[in-house]
């Protein structure tokens, strides 16, 4: 599934006025996973790596942290304000499996997750993968829960563009 914001209508009385969304505002200083020792091999857990990368943006008022080509392994992050998580284009950003991922089908944590943030992106033309498959039974199971792909609450100025997004433990977002 591709997602990519392009407008938003708004109806007042009998016309349609078409505007554009207001855009996340972020600074263009990169931060690269692998700096913060991130290892793209598909079996290394980057989850402390991926975080440090956030925080450093953070710290410094925000910017891009990005996920080069490779295959990332990892547990929950959480976003900040004045983040962009760009995912380049031969980047897979993967979600720990079930047997892996923190708080297992008892109580997880969604995988890219904010609250209360503004100017947050995560854009770019690699792909997240949740790794569902071996979750999906559990939607009938009375008490097991799974995390969402993507979760935001209370934001404002958030997009989403151009990544692919591939099976979801539960909602992509």
């Amino acid at each position: 599934m591709i997602i990519r914001i392009v407008s938003v209508a708004i109806l007042t009385g009998a016309c349609v006025v078409s505007a554009a969304p207001a855009l996340p505002v972020i600074p263009d200083t990169v931060f690269n996973i692998t700096n913060y020792n991130a290892v793209g091999d598909g079996v290394t857990a980057n989850t402390t790596a991926i975080q440090a990368a956030i925080d450093a943006a953070s710290a410094k008022g925000g910017g891009i942290v990005e996920v080069p080509a490779g295959i990332f392994l990892s547990g929950p992050v959480r976003l900040a304000s004045g983040i962009n998580l760009r995912i380049e284009r031969g980047a897979v950003l993967r979600m720990l499996p079930l047997d892996k991922y923190p708080g297992g089908t008892t109580d997880p944590e969604n995988f890219i997750s904010g609250s209360k943030l503004h100017d947050v992106a995560i854009c770019g033309s690699g792909m997240i993968d949740g790794q569902g498959a071996p979750w999906w039974p559990f939607a009938k199971t009375k008490g097991a829960k799974r995390p969402r792909m993507i979760a935001f609450s209370g934001c404002d100025r958030v997009l989403i563009e151009d990544v692919t997004l591939k099976n979801s433990p539960m909602f992509h977002m």
